[in-house]
């Protein structure tokens, strides 16, 4: 009996060797499996790059500097044009336009079901909100922004980001000096 070797036997190895795989599988699929569904969360908005863009064809993407001593009311007019691919469009529930100006930024929700939107229609014969939807009634649409304004310090540029259904905000689609409207 002295100098016997004893080893494993053929399966409690094979029992090993099988429980180490799958420990293994179960490990490395806790770590991939929330890897992989996050980054196909990120892309989610890649189709969404350029979607809306800011129109100069009417020559609004401006403010109005109307103010007196007594109001400090400041009217903000963008037009916004949506991309010439209306694949997605039934995706689309809206968009935020951040106002910037130095030091501080303000974002304004453009959302079709929003009843009490601080963005309102350029046109008034539009009833409701809508948003520009290509090759639809609407391909361009026009808003008006009025912001109380404490100090004299104007926003310079706006930007645009699409927001899906579900409430995803895309990345920045456009974005637009700000000048005094002409008229």
């Amino acid at each position: 009996m002295i100098g016997e070797k004893r080893g494993l036997s053929t399966i409690v190895a094979t029992v090993l060797l099988i429980f180490l795989t799958i420990s293994a599988i179960v490990i490395i699929t806790n770590f991939i499996v929330p890897f992989v569904e996050d980054s196909l969360d990120e892309t989610s908005c890649v189709e969404f790059r350029g979607y809306f863009a800011f129109d100069e064809s009417f020559d609004l993407n401006c403010y109005k500097n109307d103010l007196d001593a007594t109001d400090d009311e400041r009217e903000y007019k963008i037009s916004v044009a949506a991309s010439s691919d209306n694949s997605n469009a039934d995706k689309v529930i809206g968009f935020d336009l951040r106002f910037l100006r130095e030091g501080s930024a303000v974002v304004v929700k453009g959302r079709l079901e929003d009843k009490n939107a601080k963005l309102s229609m350029f046109d008034k014969t539009i009833m409701g909100f809508k948003i520009p939807v290509s090759g639809g009634e609407y391909s361009v649409l026009s808003y008006v922004y009025s912001a109380f304004d404490e100090n004299s310090e104007k926003f310079g540029q706006v930007k645009i980001y699409p927001i899906l259904k579900g409430g995803r905000i895309c990345e920045e689609s456009d974005s637009i000096q700000l000048a005094e409207c002409t008229t």
